[in-house]
């Protein structure tokens, strides 16, 4: 007598259930790998805006500061550098409450320098050199040594110092100059143009990384007290002291 086997049937596949709940577990998983990616990619990008940020305000920094640092002193007869009236006319400084933020004074550079006007003269000569703040741009310009400053009682006019002007950096919410006297008492004036020479000379500039300047140029700047807000904690401060060393 043949006995008879009861197979049991073979599985195959997956059932309709098991195949909807792995679905969505594999897709709950890439929705999280997905927004792992989005986040790091911001940090990346926010982090490398910073970076270019910090470099940029190193770059103007050094420029003006290496520029002050040129700035060109002849003592008339006199007394002595002491005697503030025996002194030429050096700087000029919207510094005290600066708005326009800029500063013009005559240097005497090296023709290999960058903002040397004329490489090919023979021979150095110091000329008038200005920065300053074009809306949310920091600018040089110079006379190209054509005026004579030495014994003049003021600064040539912004008009005049024009030969260049080009943009060094960008993003820029603020720039402002202050100049002090040998015992750090500060030249109180909203636009010193006299004839003491500045000790020592603050520069004080604020930026804000590109995308976040985008965003609050694209939103109307300052425009409410929302943008301001945002401004304000979105700009960088950055500060340097240049001592000139004559008092």
């Amino acid at each position: 007598m043949r006995k008879k086997f009861m197979r049991n049937p073979v599985r195959q596949g997956f059932t309709l259930i098991e195949l909807v709940v792995s679905m969505a577990v594999f897709s709950l998983m890439m929705l999280l790998m997905m927004q792992f990616f989005t986040d790091t990619q911001k940090l990346w990008s926010r982090s490398e805006d910073k970076a270019n940020m910090y470099a940029d305000a190193r770059v103007a920094m050094d420029l003006m500061s290496s520029a002050l640092q040129s700035v060109y002193y002849q003592e008339s007869s006199g007394t002595g550098q002491a005697d503030n009236q025996q002194e030429r006319y050096f700087i000029a400084s919207a510094a005290a409450s600066n708005t326009a933020g800029g500063i013009c004074f005559p240097v005497n550079l090296s023709r290999n320098s960058p903002l040397y006007p004329n490489p090919s003269d023979t021979v150095a000569r110091p000329f008038y050199l200005r920065f300053h703040l074009d809306g949310n741009v920091l600018r040089y310009s110079e006379d190209g040594g054509s005026t004579s400053f030495v014994g003049a009682a003021s600064a040539p006019s912004a008009s005049s110092i024009n030969n260049r002007n080009e943009e060094v950096i960008g993003n820029i919410t603020h720039l402002s100059f202050r100049l002090f006297n040998g015992d750090f008492s500060l030249l109180n004036s909203s636009a010193y143009s006299g004839q003491r020479f500045p000790y020592s000379v603050q520069i004080t500039m604020k930026m804000m990384p590109k995308a976040a300047f985008d965003t609050w140029v694209a939103q109307g700047r300052d425009a409410n007290a929302e943008q301001i807000r945002f401004r304000e904690e979105n700009e960088y401060e950055f500060v340097r002291i240049i001592y000139l060393g004559v008092y």
